[in-house]
């Protein structure tokens, strides 16, 4: 499932539902959520979360696109929200992270 999830564009892996999940990974849906939160230490939204959150950084890093594109592109669906996981996530906002400058 991880391997299947990091394979996926972020704002395509967004839209896997924990059916889906369940199913890749052949276990029932409520023993795929336990096993997944005991192995990786977080819940399959949260891994998912961190995953658009940690692309984003690294567009912020390395390209030139407005913070909404990217947003966007990892599969949020506005700036605000956007602005507020990642401020949470990575503590700065977006545009604070952006000018750090390139990696």
């Amino acid at each position: 499932v991880i391997e299947h999830l990091r394979a996926l564009p972020p704002a395509q892996a967004a839209t896997q539902s924990l059916d889906e999940l369940a199913e890749i990974s052949e276990l029932s849906k409520f023993h795929f959520l336990r096993q997944f939160s005991q192995v990786i230490g977080m819940t399959p939204g949260a891994y998912v979360r961190t995953l658009r959150l940690c692309h984003a950084a690294r567009k912020l890093r390395t390209s030139d696109l407005p913070i909404l594109d990217i947003a966007l592109s990892v599969g949020f669906s506005d700036h605000p929200s956007f602005s507020r996981a990642f401020a949470r996530h990575m503590g700065m906002t977006p545009s604070e992270y952006q000018n750090l400058g390139p990696l």
